[in-house]
């Protein structure tokens, strides 16, 4: 049998909020000595091609994700199908 944690994540609009979100998972990862899977809506993309409109484009907020994910070993799974599934428009 294998040990790990499974979560949903659901990263707030607000960057304030989100921040809170990678605080706590990176409290949480200091303490989590097996495999965790997280899954859910970061409301953030790890890179500008991530999105399918061209509207304005944060780096600092990405670079805040992107390094969060990096402190806790959190890789991207790769796309399988649509790879864009969801628009404001």
């Amino acid at each position: 049998m294998c040990n790990g944690i499974f979560r949903f994540v659901y990263g707030h609009n607000s960057t304030a909020q989100r921040r809170s979100l990678h605080e706590d998972l990176i409290s949480i990862s200091s303490h989590t000595f097996f495999p965790w899977v997280l899954t859910g809506d970061f409301n953030i993309v790890m890179s500008k091609d991530d999105r399918h409109s061209r509207g304005i484009f944060y780096r600092g907020k990405i670079d805040e994700f992107v390094c969060c994910c990096s402190i806790i070993e959190l890789s991207d799974a790769p796309t399988v199908g649509q790879y864009y599934i969801w628009s404001n428009k």
